[in-house]
């Protein structure tokens, strides 16, 4: 089991890819994260969310993800 802890506020959305290997999450501190799903570290941190993130999801292939 995994602890992802590297938000600062509320996590607010969360999609598994569609190879499970990545989780992307979206939480109330403005950013959105993509992390490794099986080392729990975070691979990519978007953060030009000018408010919450409340949605997030992958594409079909898991090229692709979209945050709001």
């Amino acid at each position: 089991m995994l602890t992802f802890d590297k938000h600062t506020d509320t996590v607010r959305a969360c999609a598994w890819s569609s190879d499970s290997s990545k989780i992307v999450t979206g939480s109330g501190d403005c950013t959105a994260k993509v992390w490794d799903a099986q080392s729990g570290e975070v691979v990519l941190t978007f953060d030009q969310h000018t408010g919450r993130v409340t949605c997030c999801a992958w594409s079909h292939d898991s090229s692709k993800i979209v945050t709001g």
